[in-house]
C-alpha cells in the first residue's frame, strides 16, 4: 500500500511514500535547536537563501560587465584580420593580442613569434577598409632572432568604436593607412 503523508516543517511540504517514521524524524531533526538557539531547519533555510542571493548577485555582475563591453562600441578583432602591407604568418606569428582603453589612450598588448631574424614594426589601431586609421594607430619596433617569442605593447590615441587590428611590418612605409 502506497500512502502519502504530508506535513509542514519550516514552510516546506514533505511528501514521503509510506514514510511516517521518515516524516517524524525529518520534522523532529529540523526543529531541534542548534547551539545558537535557532532550529536547524531555519538555519539551513537561511544558508540556502543566502547562497541563492549570492549566486544571483555574481551572475548579475557577470552579465553587467558583458553588457558594458558590448555597449562600448567595439567589435572583437584579432591579429587574424589581414592588413595591407603586413608580413604573413611565415615571417611573424601572433600568438596573442588584446586591447584596452585608459586615460584617452588605447593600449594594445601582443605576443609574437619570429620565424625570421630581423627588425619588425608592430602596428595596431582602428581598422578601416583593411588598413589602419591615420588618426588612431600606433607603432612599436621589435628586434629578435628566429624562434624568439616577444611580448610588447603599442599605444595609440584613444578611440571608442569600430574594429581594431594589429599586424607586423618590415618597415614603417609598409604600413598602409586610411
Amino acid at each position: 500500500m502506497n500512502q502519502v503523508f504530508g506535513g509542514v516543517a519550516l514552510g516546506l511540504v514533505i511528501h514521503v511514500p509510506n514514510g511516517f517514521i521518515c516524516f517524524f524524524l525529518a520534522e523532529n531533526f529540523l526543529e531541534k535547536p542548534t547551539a545558537f538557539g535557532v532550529p536547524l531547519g531555519a538555519l539551513l533555510l537561511f544558508f540556502w537563501l543566502m547562497r541563492a542571493i549570492q549566486e544571483n548577485k555574481s551572475s548579475g555582475q557577470q552579465s553587467t560587465s558583458t553588457r558594458r563591453s558590448v555597449n562600448a562600441g567595439f567589435s572583437p578583432s584579432t591579429e587574424s584580420i589581414p592588413l595591407a602591407g603586413e608580413v604573413n604568418d611565415s615571417v611573424v606569428t601572433f600568438s596573442a593580442s588584446a586591447m584596452k582603453t585608459a586615460g584617452g589612450r588605447t593600449i594594445f598588448s601582443f605576443t609574437i613569434k619570429l620565424n625570421e631574424t630581423g627588425t619588425f614594426f608592430v602596428a595596431a589601431g582602428q581598422l578601416r577598409s583593411g588598413r589602419l586609421s591615420r588618426e588612431y594607430y600606433g607603432v612599436t619596433q621589435v628586434t629578435g632572432s628566429r624562434g624568439e617569442a616577444i611580448s610588447g605593447t603599442v599605444n595609440s590615441p584613444g578611440f571608442s568604436s569600430g574594429k581594431w587590428a594589429i599586424g607586423a611590418y618590415r618597415s614603417i612605409p609598409d604600413i598602409k593607412l586610411t
